[in-house]
């Protein structure tokens, strides 16, 4: 027998019957549909869509994986100025940071079943094409500073070969072979939602949980996701060149610092040491300590990354300022400095050319999104001095809306 239904009352009965799905799923169809609205609004460099895929992954990291999303939003205050820097500096999409979370969940210790390590999870053979170096001692894809910084170039490299970010994305996870095949297969489209069916299937959802997380990095607070809070001995590092061998457990004696914090935040060397080099190797500590490491060298200290809160946290994210110091001098060789200035001042002066106070004092407020790096460059003045001026340590971080002595 045939029936004829009313449009009106046919969609009505469609809608009631995918409302039905979603509420078998635990899945609310209003928030659904504000989950929908919200994911296509993201500023993405990917090509973004809410389909079934995107869907099941966001409700998995709201609800079942929930205290998973929790450690990993707070993971992110350690390493996301990290990677928003070299980021900015390669000028890459900022929303690529999301694929360290997805590779690693920011652990840059992590080791998956086919032997990928570190913060974005490289295979041997494409660290060491990307120049990543791998000993029995070090292993440079642990090494959160030196993979960030590769991984952007491999990223970038794969982006030149695709004109895509979605499909570098892909070729990132799969390799650019598997890509290029599924493209031809797809009778040369480029578009990853078209040739997504040619692919392997960890890279069918691998865009699909890079959407996810980017949407829950970005709206947690409204999912009853609390973020785990990191201390602050893990989040205010400082790294500096080493060039003797170094024995980490003499560090957390000579310190008082508890040895496995030291491995945590230097998680490339295998052997508890740091060999002996021209440089090229790092030591990371808690940003109070580094400095006490530095004056008691009483060394040029190289240092190569450092972060230092310019805000307080935001309610919605976890946007930190980022300071590169190129160099912290020591004491003596800011003094040179200092002389160095009176000097040219006093030339300045028997030269009949009219000079003020050479030293004037102003203070500034910090804005939001300034940093003290930002400042110094301004004010023309050293970083380590405007540091130094403002009593600025661990424990009296800068935080927005503070007077900043200014010394010109």
């Amino acid at each position: 027998m045939k029936y004829n239904i009313p449009p009106g009352i046919y969609f009505t009965l469609l809608f009631l019957f995918f409302s039905c799905l979603l509420s078998a799923k635990g899945i609310d169809p209003q928030m659904d549909s504000e989950i929908k609205n919200r994911v296509e609004s993201l500023n993405s460099s990917l090509s973004v869509r809410y389909n079934e895929e995107v869907k099941d992954k966001i409700w998995s990291l709201i609800n079942s994986q929930k205290r998973v999303s929790e450690a990993m939003i707070g993971r992110s205050s350690i390493y996301f100025p990290l990677i928003e820097g070299a980021l900015r500096e390669r000028e890459l999409p900022e929303d690529l940071k999301f694929l360290a979370v997805i590779e690693s969940g920011l652990n840059p210790s992590a080791l998956s079943k086919a032997k990928a390590s570190g913060l974005w999870q490289f295979m041997k053979p494409t660290a060491k094409y990307i120049g990543l170096k791998i000993t029995k001692a070090v292993d440079e894809r642990r090494d959160p500073i030196k993979s960030t910084y590769a991984a952007m170039d491999y990223l970038k490299e794969l982006h030149t070969s695709f004109g895509d970010w979605t499909l570098a994305l892909a070729a990132y996870n799969c390799g650019p072979g598997n890509v290029r095949k599924a493209i031809r297969k797809a009778g040369g489209v480029k578009d990853y939602w078209v040739i997504s069916k040619y692919l392997p299937s960890e890279t069918r959802n691998y865009i699909p949980k890079v959407i996810a997380m980017h949407y829950i990095m970005n709206y947690y607070y409204l999912h009853d996701i609390n973020p785990i809070l990191i201390d602050d001995e893990r989040k205010f590092t400082a790294s500096v060149k080493v060039f003797d061998k170094t024995e980490l457990k003499t560090l957390a004696e000579e310190y008082n610092l508890d040895i496995e914090l030291i491995k945590e935040l230097n998680p490339s060397f295998l052997k508890n040491f740091i060999p002996e080099s021209d440089g090229k190797h790092y030591l990371t500590l808690p940003e109070s300590y580094l400095y006490d490491y530095v004056n008691k060298r009483n060394a040029h200290a190289h240092i190569y990354h450092i972060n230092i809160l310019a805000t307080k946290v935001a309610p919605k994210t976890f946007a930190e300022a980022k300071l590169d110091i190129d160099e912290i001098p020591s004491q003596e060789k800011r003094k040179k400095v200092e002389v160095e200035k009176i000097s040219k001042s006093q030339a300045r002066s028997e030269k009949g050319i009219s000079v003020r106070n050479p030293v004037r004092v102003k203070f500034v407020k910090l804005k939001r999104g300034q940093t003290l790096l930002d400042l110094a460059n301004e004010y023309e003045m050293s970083l380590s001095n405007l540091i130094a001026d403002n009593n600025i340590s661990k424990v009296n971080p800068p935080k927005q809306g503070d007077m900043i002595r200014i010394t010109e």
